[in-house]
């Protein structure tokens, strides 16, 4: 899960219809990545060309993986007006979903892909999940477009989940959507349903 530069506040959900946050400078540790990474990357850095970078290692997936991924986030980006975004994680199935001291913890998750989005090379303005029906449901298949919220498996789950990030001042508008919090509430039937019922089938399986 995306958290907000004010430790001492939750995230600022954001949706579309709210003014855009101003944002903040990547961190150092998100700067060196950007800088160093020798990851894939297309698009000009337009609004009518968005730039997209891929901060994400050793994919073994198609072109037409990638190639379909860039659509969706490209339609995305040019409907906030924005002009870069990083993907930090390749479609996956899992979200953090807190920290404590111990570190991360985890949740099975709808499949989604996690970025940054901003308005300059060196400014993040918004960040979170774009969750995707992917073909087969399979992240390592072609993602067909971008999950209705009413597809959403988790009960009060929305689409796309995103925070501000930084300051976010308290006399903008703002939305009155909570995402849903651990233990996640799971729609039977739903896709999520699905996959962890054949999960289980073929652990079942595997035991005999």
């Amino acid at each position: 899960m995306a958290a907000n530069a004010d430790e001492n506040k939750k995230p600022t959900v954001w949706v579309e219809g709210m003014q855009m946050p101003r944002g903040k400078r990547h961190d150092s540790r998100f700067q060196e990545r950007i800088t160093g990474d020798p990851g894939r990357l297309v698009g000009q850095g337009t609004l009518e060309d968005p730039q997209i970078k891929w901060l994400v290692d050793n994919l073994d997936v198609s072109v037409d993986v990638y190639e379909a991924t860039e659509m969706i986030v490209r339609q995305q980006l040019r409907k906030y007006r924005l002009r870069f975004a990083w993907i930090v994680a390749h479609g996956h199935g899992i979200s953090t979903v807190r920290y404590t001291k111990d570190g991360r913890i985890m949740s099975d998750d709808d499949n989604h892909i996690t970025l940054r989005m901003g308005s300059t090379a060196g400014i993040c303005n918004i960040h979170g999940h774009f969750y995707m029906i992917y073909e087969g449901n399979d992240v390592r298949k072609r993602p067909i477009r971008m999950m209705e919220i009413d597809e959403r498996s988790i009960i009060g789950g929305y689409n796309p989940q995103l925070w501000a990030m930084g300051p976010y001042p308290s006399h903008l508008q703002r939305t009155d959507i909570k995402y849903p919090e651990t233990p996640f509430e799971i729609k039977p039937g739903s896709i999520m349903d699905q996959l962890m019922q054949a999960k289980r089938t073929q652990e079942d399986e595997c035991c005999w």
